[in-house]
């Protein structure tokens, strides 16, 4: 099959080894005008299994869909899960594939660690933690909210960390009319604060339509690395959650 020029989408992930995450950094395309590329010049994708067949294909961010016809590069011990967040690195092919938007050929892929919204209750509040946490970049995708963090910590993989994103259900709840409510928790173990860590995560999005009307987005509460607690805001602008995908928010700090 004849490809077009490469498309290299994504970070360049140097893993770090913290179990849940990765350090990246950007890789400069020239592919911007597709609408799944964001401002910055990568994508995240969410694997969808084939119906009747044991194969998969991307949801883009951009609500496109990813058919990756060659997968001959990937290792065969990757495992694949339907709802995984994950990072390609892929060449298109001119080929159409009906029923996609895109044909490709898969060169790398990374999974990006994706969990659900939980509770937090006085109950599970030592486990979840509060240690200190910054917030660098948040948007809309795929049905998920996804974060870009940074947190402190060594690099000894025996040192395990854990983040979640939790709506607060204890005393010490904070409430807002206007918007949903959520905390950006992280439990770095009593591992060492050596140095900054940068870590990436998707949280599965399960609003209402009656929240969508009710509320102008979410803010997000982290205890931040200078700052203390903060709040941040991931504003909907009405959209239904389906109209969500790709959109980047930009994120304002409230007092």
């Amino acid at each position: 099959m004849k490809k077009m020029k490469n498309s290299w989408i994504g970070f360049v992930l140097a893993l770090i080894l913290i179990p849940f995450t990765q350090s990246c950094s950007d890789l400069d395309s020239d592919y911007s005008s597709y609408p799944w590329i964001d401002a910055e010049g990568y994508s995240i994708a969410t694997i969808h299994s084939i119906e009747n067949d044991d194969k998969y294909y991307f949801l883009l961010d951009g609500g496109q869909k990813l058919y990756p016809s060659d997968i001959s590069r990937i290792s065969s011990t990757y495992k694949w899960e339907v709802g995984q967040r994950a990072i390609i690195f892929f060449n298109l092919f001119e080929e159409e594939i009906t029923g996609y938007d895109y044909n490709a050929e898969l060169i790398f892929i990374s999974n990006v660690l994706t969990k659900d919204i939980i509770p937090l209750t006085e109950a599970t509040a030592d486990s979840i933690g509060d240690d200190k946490i910054n917030l660098t970049r948040a948007w809309f995708g795929g049905n998920y909210l996804n974060f870009e963090f940074q947190f402190q910590g060594t690099r000894n993989p025996k040192e395990l960390h854990m983040v979640n994103l939790v709506r607060n259900e204890t005393s010490k709840a904070v409430e807002d009319d206007n918007y949903i409510v959520l905390e950006l928790r992280h439990n770095a173990y009593d591992d060492y604060p050596q140095e900054i860590l940068n870590g990436i995560v998707s949280f599965k999005l399960a609003l209402t339509n009656e929240e969508l009307e009710k509320y102008k987005g979410i803010k997000v509460r982290t205890n931040s690395i200078y700052n203390g607690i903060q709040y941040d805001i991931c504003s909907f602008d009405k959209l239904n959650i389906n109209q969500m995908s790709g959109t980047q928010t930009n994120m304002s700090e409230v007092q």
